[in-house]
């Protein structure tokens, strides 16, 4: 069950509406901040997700980051915290979808509209307060489509050039198989190009409505983008 529940008051501020989702190591409600009488979005870490710690740290490298962060196409993060033997963030509360349930609902993009949303993408990405940090984790999936424009999120594997170097460490691979670069896929230290190399893969994604490669497992689909080329995009149109 989910760790937290409708109802309940978080930090004394922040009252549980509903759950929006869930990942490998979070799930997200919707939550009224009654200091503001404001709706968020409240992050919470799933209980006991790793031994050491990493990522409670990740989470707090996430609120670290996007703290820099006042873009338009940048979600925004606010606050973070502990209750209990967890630890939160509270953002900016969406209105859409994600650009992954944008093209498994309605399918591939055009031209224009790819268009449209890879130049938001790369206005959050690029933004001059950004320039020192890598994304990482670049996938539809953290990318969200509202009526203003398309809004990069989920910062919390990025990379700042003053992280802590071991929870960044060479050599531990963190994120999602299918958008990685395949130098990220080997761990190996990432440059900006790692976080351009997952912008070609989503662009793939958007255009032919579906990723470029398939696999079992994760180190079926590491394999293939180190070692295959992506098939035509005249295949899928």
């Amino acid at each position: 069950g989910a760790w937290v529940s409708v109802g309940e008051v978080i930090s004394e501020r922040y009252r549980v509406l509903e759950e929006l989702g869930r990942g490998g190591m979070s799930r997200v409600y919707s939550a009224m901040d009654q200091e503001f009488d404001e709706r968020v979005a409240l992050k919470i870490l799933l209980p006991r997700s790793d031994a050491d710690g990493r990522d409670e740290e990740r989470l707090l490298q996430e609120v670290r980051v996007c703290r820099r962060i006042s873009h338009p196409n940048v979600v925004r993060v606010f606050d973070f915290g502990r209750f209990g033997d967890g630890v939160f963030i509270t953002m900016e509360l969406m209105e859409g979808r994600t650009l992954q349930a944008t093209v498994q609902i309605d399918g591939a993009l055009s031209f224009a509209q790819t268009h449209a949303v890879l130049g938001d993408v790369l206005s959050g990405l690029g933004d001059p307060p950004r320039r020192r940090v890598r994304h990482r984790a670049l996938k539809p999936a953290n990318v969200f489509m509202t009526s203003a424009g398309a809004k990069v999120m989920d910062f919390g594997i990025a990379r700042a050039e003053d992280a802590d170097p071991e929870l960044m460490r060479t050599g531990h691979v963190v994120g999602s198989p299918m958008f990685m670069s395949p130098e990220q896929l080997e761990g190996k230290a990432v440059d900006a190009r790692s976080d351009l190399y997952s912008l070609g893969v989503l662009t793939f994604f958007v255009l032919a409505g579906r990723e470029p490669f398939t696999g079992t497992t994760a180190t079926a689909l590491a394999l293939k983008h180190l070692g295959e080329l992506p098939p035509t995009l005249a295949s899928f149109r």
